[in-house]
């Protein structure tokens, strides 16, 4: 951790006037003694040594704004270290404010705390938190013409990486455009700063299903990151996960297994089968196996997922809640309900507390839940869950995406059922609409409409209808992915 190595160069940089040498004396060698200890290993003897210092902080008149900060700044980076948020968050916050009283309000140290800070609410999901630290580190920056270019397009990228994750898309879009197109008239347009903006942005268009875009960008950052002198193989099985997901949207299941399979086999290789790289493949590799009705080696994927992330992760994380999610659909798909429904119910509320407004894993649990609700004969339930999904959907898009179209094949299936014909009918014809124009007309998923909506002209006595939507359909299905 070389912040704790340069601690005691940053602070005689900085230019305080420090007061007689004995008074600090003993704070200087605790501080000393506690890196040392940090770098062979014993963490819990340096967070004692440091925790001494501070006091020994305390007691100086008048208290050296350098030795607390030298402090602070020590025990926050081994708690971020150590993964112990709950102390290294209020340790860090009383760091800027030391720092802000000695340094003022627009130094580039705060800047450099707050990217600490911040990150820390980011990997505990806690994005709305994070937003505001992330953008105050970038105001500094601006405000600080001697930072390198880099660290501002670092900092740009930051704040849109928050965005993204809170689907403020179009505040996102500009930021990583800019970056993109500064990356790529100052470094080239194969440098891997570059390759990383296509991935970004590729990443936005994905979320907002607008694959075909995503789709050319994704495969120009893969093509960047290989040729590299030294490709990161986490980077390369990050285009590998992603051109496989929108290939998985497109139905071409063979290739979308391909690049999922060389893609897990990069990540387990580089960093183990409990890295949140790995987890992320696993969790979508089984998603796609549930897809291809291969529920043994999706189940089993899916398992190793939950079980890395509550190694790696914990009980709360999305990844954690991801497993959960495709082990119930799994459990629904050989039947057996009453293992499915706790798994999906926890799936939700574990969503449902990390994200406080609409968000695209909530729907997709919901609908789950609806259709577990249908066929458990669970009619009201599994309509209000539909209905709570689209609502949910309707406000993340101002088009309705493939996953909308699929909760409305679920809806009018289940009104269908029920026998309400003219509320299903106009539903199978937006859903076909929707689908035909974001994934293509021979699309594994336009075929389940196309036969969901033969049965509804079966059932109403169009037969001739009826068998040209069934043709249809197989024709679709005939073709090899």
């Amino acid at each position: 951790m070389q912040s704790l190595c340069l601690a005691a160069l940053l602070f005689l940089a900085i230019g305080f006037v420090v007061a007689a040498p004995n008074s600090f004396d003993k704070i200087d060698k605790l501080n000393k003694e506690a890196i040392n200890f940090y770098k062979i290993g014993q963490h819990q003897r340096a967070v004692g040594l440091l925790k001494e210092a501070l006091v020994e902080v305390e007691k100086t008149v008048p208290r050296s704004k350098a030795s607390e900060m030298e402090t602070l700044q020590n025990l926050a980076s081994i708690y971020k270290y150590l993964g112990q948020y709950d102390l290294a968050k209020p340790t860090f916050k009383r760091l800027l404010i030391v720092a802000e009283q000695a340094l003022g309000p627009d130094h580039i140290y705060l800047a450099n705390q707050l990217d600490l800070l911040w990150d820390m609410h980011f990997k505990n999901t806690e994005y709305s938190l994070a937003e505001p630290l992330a953008k105050r580190a970038l105001q500094i920056t601006e405000k600080n013409p001697q930072v390198s270019q880099v660290v501002l397009l670092r900092r740009i990228d930051n704040l849109a990486a928050i965005y993204i994750q809170l689907e403020k898309y179009t505040q996102a879009l500009p930021l990583l455009e800019y970056t993109l197109k500064t990356r790529e008239a100052s470094l080239g347009v194969n440098h891997p700063d570059t390759g990383d903006g296509l991935n970004n942005i590729a990443t936005i268009y994905s979320k907002q299903g607008l694959y075909k875009e995503s789709e050319p960008l994704f495969e120009r950052a893969l093509n960047i990151r290989q040729k590299l002198d030294s490709p990161d193989p986490t980077d390369i099985a990050e285009s590998l996960r992603n051109i496989a997901t929108v290939k998985q949207v497109f139905g071409e299941y063979g290739k979308a297994a391909e690049y999922y399979a060389e893609a897990l086999k990069i990540s387990e290789k580089a960093h183990g089968e409990n890295h949140l790289s790995t987890i992320f493949i696993l969790n979508n590799f089984a998603s796609l196996l549930e897809l291809q009705n291969k529920y043994a080696e999706a189940k089993s994927f899916a398992l190793r997922a939950k079980v890395a992330s509550e190694k790696t992760l914990g009980l709360r994380h999305p990844e954690f809640a991801k497993s959960l999610n495709i082990l119930g659909v799994v459990f629904i798909d050989e039947s057996n309900y009453a293992e499915a429904k706790p798994l999906l119910l926890r799936a939700l509320e574990i969503f449902s507390g990390i994200y406080a407004h609409s968000h695209p894993d909530v729907a997709v649990v919901l609908n789950n839940l609806g259709y577990l609700y249908v066929t458990t004969g669970q009619y009201e339930a599994a309509e209000s869950a539909y209905k709570r999904c689209l609502e949910m959907k309707g406000s993340l898009s101002t088009t309705e995406s493939t996953g909308t179209a699929l909760t409305l094949i679920n809806l009018a299936d289940l009104y269908k059922l029920q026998n309400k014909f003219t509320l299903a009918e106009p539903m199978y014809e937006r859903a076909l609409a929707a689908l035909e124009n974001n994934v293509g007309a021979n699309h594994p998923d336009v075929a389940k409409a196309l036969k969901s909506k033969a049965s509804l002209y079966k059932k109403t006595n169009r037969e001739a209808e009826a068998e040209k939507l069934f043709d249809r359909a197989e024709k679709i299905l005939a073709i090899k992915r």
